[in-house]
């Protein structure tokens, strides 16, 4: 398959998740019953899991970026990495459909990609502005 025909595929696939990802999002969204959040332990497992996915995800982008030398550049490419998680509500759903996951489980991995798409573009910001200003006093 020539570059092209590569790019024609990516736009026609693109048009076609921008229209489908809001109904997979209300579809999950509607499976949950909120209950479980005035157990104490769920919240502990909830921020627990949120410092771990966090940290986890920054450290992987910095080891993964390692090679540009630029403290800071690396530490955005880690924290740019913690909305990522697409991937994981897909598999936390095939774990719940499947009876893997409770659904107190299920429901803080949701609750945790959540967090993680809202938060990282706060931190993000004051990051890449950082950048910026070091490489412009270069």
């Amino acid at each position: 398959m020539g570059e092209r025909a590569r790019q024609d595929l990516a736009r026609g696939i693109e048009s076609f998740v921008l229209v489908l990802a809001p109904f997979f999002f209300v579809f999950i969204g509607a499976r949950a019953q909120l209950n479980f959040l005035t157990e104490p332990a769920m919240g502990v497992f909830l921020f627990g899991l949120l410092v771990v996915a966090i940290v986890c995800k920054i450290l992987g982008g910095l080891l993964g970026a390692a090679r540009t030398g630029m403290w800071p550049a690396r530490f955005l490419i880690g924290v740019s990495m913690v909305p990522r998680g697409e991937v994981s509500l897909i598999i936390a759903s095939l774990g719940f459909e499947q009876t893997h996951l409770s659904h107190h489980v299920f429901m803080i991995l949701v609750f945790m990609i959540i967090a993680t798409s809202v938060l990282a573009p706060f931190a993000m910001v004051p990051l890449a502005r950082k950048h910026t200003q070091m490489i412009e006093a270069e």
